[in-house]
């Protein structure tokens, strides 16, 4: 009888003192996480930071929590009330996120008048799982989620421009990676219910929207370079890599739309690639628009589909008659149809560019 009660004696003791050796760990691995990315241009700072969960769990919380993005004079300050981590003590390779919002976005760049967004939801939660120490998946689901943007911040308390229902999205590393790189390749997916966006015009209807979902794959992913927008599509345009969007389906009222494609970047920063949009029933969308209120923006989508009947090309979305308009990108320059109609300006900077 005395062996098993020595023995539990002996485990409850040898993880109390895994639990408090392992979050010092943790504390310093926190630490040291800051530190390398205010290295990077990257200040993050919690006006009040706790470490609890004992006995199971490591639960780090930031209240009042900054993240401060300086790149090349161009500052980005994200603020939200609190940034949850949960790691269970036996499986410290999955972490789970919750932040609670509102999140505000300030962006600051000399010369130009500073822009302000923001982003609400009901409930928010990232699930990251590594590989060793590399990032291996990650899951994210949000509800109710509203987004505002403006030229101060008395305009984020207006009607949000955009509104989701529910969210969802995943990526994982793909089991076989077939990119050109050592680099790791990762496959995504995200599906989006109930979307309302504002117009632009004052005056103008909300566009609703059913349902958008897209599967896809990057390929050559610089995980490293995250965070520095130019160094990070240089040192994927290096690698060779790819994007390729295997569906990208969006579902209206009225309509809907299917878009596939790939792109990659040439040499001097610019996208390259092509990408085929079909438009389901577009003869629908054009009776409902007709039919509706005049105005500017609702003439201006007329004319548009009445351009779009005028040079697509017949096809099929699961056996319903629709248009295609195939665009073809070239170096930046994007053709609709084989004619040229606008230069995408380059990624990263490049004397060739």
């Amino acid at each position: 009888m005395a062996l098993p009660l020595g023995l539990v004696i002996v485990l409850s003791i040898g993880w109390v003192a895994y639990w408090f050796i392992a979050s010092q760990v943790a504390n310093a691995g926190i630490d040291r996480f800051i530190r390398q990315n205010l290295a990077r241009g990257i200040e993050i700072t919690c006006a009040e930071r706790t470490l609890d969960g004992f006995p199971f769990r490591f639960i780090v919380t930031c209240r009042n929590t900054r993240i401060a993005v300086n790149r090349s004079g161009r500052v980005v300050i994200i603020d939200l009330p609190k940034l949850r981590g949960v790691v269970q003590a036996y499986n410290p390779t999955h972490i789970i996120a919750e932040p609670s919002g509102p999140i505000d976005i300030a962006v600051r760049q000399p010369g130009q008048a500073d822009r302000f967004a923001r982003a609400s939801w009901a409930e928010m939660r990232f699930s990251l799982r590594l590989s060793g120490f590399n990032f291996s998946s990650g899951d994210m689901t949000a509800t109710e989620m509203s987004f505002w943007r403006g030229a101060s911040s008395a305009a984020l308390t207006s009607t949000p421009f955009l509104a989701i229902k529910n969210y969802e999205g995943h990526i994982r590393q793909a089991i076989s990676g077939s990119g050109q790189s050592p680099l790791p390749d990762f496959d995504f997916a995200a599906n989006a219910t109930d979307l309302v966006h504002q117009p632009i015009t004052p005056g103008g209807d909300p566009i609703a929207i059913n349902d958008i979902s897209t599967i896809g794959t990057v390929f050559d992913l610089p995980l490293r370079e995250i965070g520095d927008r130019p160094n990070f599509f240089r040192a994927w345009q290096q690698a060779g890599g790819k994007l390729q969007i295997d569906k990208l389906w969006i579902d209206g009222p009225d309509t809907a739309a299917n878009i596939a494609g790939s792109l990659t970047l040439t040499p001097t920063g610019r996208p390259q690639g092509a990408i085929a949009i079909d438009i389901v029933d577009i003869e629908q969308l054009s009776r409902h628009i007709d039919n509706a209120s005049t105005g500017s923006g609702l003439n201006i989508v007329s004319f548009m589909l009445q351009m779009v009947r005028n040079i697509a090309t017949p096809s099929t979305v699961d056996g319903t008659p629709s248009v295609r308009l195939d665009i073809d990108i070239d170096d930046g320059i994007i053709k609709v149809q084989g004619t040229p109609v606008t230069r995408i300006d380059p990624l990263f900077p490049n004397p060739r560019s």
